[in-house]
């Protein structure tokens, strides 16, 4: 029993002595306390390294840690600093989160950890919850950058500074223009282009309008100040613009019902104009669907012609007060109209097939599926889907043709693939016989290929790479598995044929032992039922991409493509579906509450159609349209073009029934 009883007291002591904690640690953390009260870093640092040294496991040591890089920061001792810092939060801390990480970015760039800070410092400048702290960190990016002369990322990362309005006039404008200056002659105007309608572009454009002595308050200036104000009405430097502010702050006089459609409805381009025309108003035929009941739209006609084109859309942008513009789909107005329709700021959605016309431009949209843009999904799915790492070009010697070669050249390359032989041909051939010689690199061993022969037509910085490579003896199939043609479904059908009687062994139909199989690959203009009813089994397997593909299980593709056959009694092309799209994106953001052209372009620029006929993702930053591509191929079983990428589902029952169309206008 008394042993018990000892046991008992020696228990209940124990336990005495745990609730009491560690006097020692307890003294140790009491002086960090003391140190941090007093606001003497040096002191602060000490007893919380001292601290740290016995009892960082204990409960206090995450504060420690945190109280200690807090010191240390403020003593400029960057390493320990970060150290410290980053303990806490590895530790769990949760306190002034934002604070640590903004002092962890600050340490990292002072350290000389550039790799490091950049992305820590922008993290924080655009997420930290104090703005002030917030632009710490965004002028400490941008002296980074103008330290190591970096004078185009320091523009750039002034956005962080404005996104936060944090912006200071004249020191930070001062920095703006120094950079400008470093950049060197023209590289106001072209940053400006590139950068116009962004947060940086407001700046460049008020250095622009500054080099211009169009700061001035007169009347010679005010349609240059004007333009500021309508491009940027936003623009934290608003008030540096005599006038400015009062003009942002003008009501709009725009009609929100009304919907501009410039198309040539007469002349040599009437009949594509027409065509487009007819997707506008299946467009218009959903306004009931979607509340807009009293939507319409004003055709004015181009003719073709880039004057009358311009005098068509300053009437619809200042007598008829149309919210935006659809057209135009012809490339020569779109450059021309591209400058009118800023100096209007009146959003204008064209379809032209030259790209860039939207570049730099905030009210100017391209909605058409380019070229480019279908040449890099066709890379996308031969090289990452497919796995092929060698290819072959053939081309039409034309401007058009040789551009759509290039980028397919070179965005192989950069998916680390390999262009082994590349070859032009008369536009109006027929026999390519001659050219799958060439392509093989056998028409060179029997005729040695002098300087002439290594030119390829409009690549003048280019050369063939089946004739620059030491070994000319090529296997057909061996050197590259596709063969790329930016062409017609006509000439593919011609081409096939001859690509084949040379051994080159499209469609797989020579023996695979002897002759490995050859895709023959091509954009949306293969994307014609005569590829196969022509083609035949020349061109089975054959790739393609679309941005329309009428015969695939899309639901809304379906209803778009049974409401055009029940109005015109034939199927709609890629041209009606994009003034289609083109018209129902702009008729969503209106249902949405849209009223002024203001509030379009910011809309424009940061929305996606709700659905869409041709895939239709949203605006680039340089205004150019995205879309989820088709990849189509040549079944050879079904003898018929099919879908397979996106993976098609079929469709469902239990699918909700369309929005109803009312009768055509």
């Amino acid at each position: 029993m008394k042993t018990l009883r000892i046991l008992a007291v020696a228990c209940l002591a124990l336990a005495l002595l745990g609730a009491q904690g560690n006097p020692k640690e307890a003294r140790a953390w009491k002086a960090v306390e003391s140190a941090a009260d007093s606001g003497d870093a040096e002191r602060t640092l000490s007893r919380a390294l001292d601290y740290l040294e016995e009892f960082s496991d204990e409960e206090n040591g995450p504060q420690a840690r945190l109280l200690a890089g807090r010191a240390a920061f403020r003593l400029e001792r960057w390493p320990l600093a970060r150290r410290q810092l980053d303990g806490y939060l590895k530790a769990g801390g949760r306190d002034d989160v934002d604070g640590v990480q903004h002092r962890v970015a600050i340490c990292l760039s002072r350290e000389g950890n550039k790799a490091a800070a950049v992305p820590a410092l922008r993290n924080t400048a655009r997420r930290d919850a104090d703005p002030d702290r917030a632009a710490v960190a965004a002028r400490e990016l941008i002296d980074l950058h103008v330290f190591d002369g970096e004078w185009k990322q320091a523009l750039e990362a002034q956005e962080l500074l404005l996104e936060r309005d944090r912006f200071a006039v004249p020191d930070d404008l001062d920095t703006s223009r120094r950079a400008i200056d470093k950049l060197g002659e023209g590289a106001l105007d072209a940053l400006e282009e590139h950068l116009r309608g962004t947060p940086v572009g407001g700046v460049l454009a008020l250095l622009q309008l500054q080099r211009d002595k169009q700061l001035l308050e007169t009347a010679d200036t005010e349609a240059a100040r004007r333009q500021f104000a309508r491009r940027y009405h936003q623009h934290p430097l608003l008030s540096q613009v005599p006038g400015a502010e009062d003009w942002a702050a003008e009501p709009e006089d725009t009609d929100a019902r009304a919907i501009g459609v410039l198309l040539p409805t007469t002349g040599k381009f009437g009949p594509p104009g027409q065509l487009a025309l007819r997707g506008v108003e299946q467009a218009l035929a959903l306004a009931e669907s979607l509340e807009l009941t009293d939507l319409r739209i004003v055709v004015a006609d181009t003719g073709g012609d880039v004057e009358q084109a311009t005098a068509a859309l300053r009437r619809l942008a200042e007598e008829d007060k149309v919210i935006a513009v659809v057209g135009p789909i012809i490339s020569a107005e779109g450059e021309v109209l591209n400058d009118v329709a800023e100096e209007l700021g009146v959003p204008l959605l064209m379809m032209v097939q030259q790209p860039g016309l939207a570049l730099g431009r905030s009210h100017v949209f391209n909605t058409w599926v380019t070229a480019e843009e279908q040449v890099d999904a066709l890379v996308e799915q031969a090289v990452t889907r497919l796995g092929i790492q060698n290819f072959a070009i053939a081309y039409p010697a034309k401007q058009g043709g040789a551009r759509m070669a290039d980028r397919f050249w070179t965005q192989v390359e950069a998916q680390g693939a390999r262009v082994s032989a590349v070859e032009s041909y008369d536009p109006g051939a027929t026999d390519f016989r001659e050219t799958a010689r060439r392509l093989k690199g056998t028409h060179y061993k029997a005729s040695p290929p002098g300087d002439v022969d290594i030119k390829l037509a409009f690549l003048p910085d280019r050369s063939k790479p089946q004739i620059a490579s030491p070994q000319l003896e090529l296997t057909p199939g061996v050197d590259f598995q596709a063969i790329f043609v930016p062409d017609s479904y006509k000439r593919a059908t011609m081409l096939a044929p001859g690509f084949l009687f040379e051994e080159i062994n499209l469609g797989g139909h020579l023996p695979e032992e002897d002759f490995p199989p050859v895709t023959l690959m091509g954009g949306s203009a293969f994307n014609h039922p005569d590829l196969v009813a022509r083609g035949g089994k020349y061109v089975n397997g054959t790739t393609l991409v679309d941005g329309l593909f009428l015969e695939g299980k899309d639901p809304v593709v379906q209803r778009f493509r049974k409401n055009y056959r029940a109005r015109h009694s034939a199927d709609p092309s890629l041209l009606e579906a994009t003034a289609y799209d083109a018209t129902r994106f702009v008729m969503q953001l209106l249902a949405e509450g849209v009223v002024t052209r203001r509030e379009l372009i910011e809309r424009l620029h940061l929305a996606a159609p709700s659905e869409s006929v041709t895939g239709a993702l949203g605006f680039s930053s340089g205004g150019e349209m995205r879309h989820e591509m088709r990849v189509l191929q040549v079944d050879r079983k079904k003898e018929a073009i099919v879908q397979v990428w996106p993976p098609e589902a079929a469709a469902t029952p239990a699918e909700a029934p369309p929005p109803k169309e009312a009768a055509a206008p």
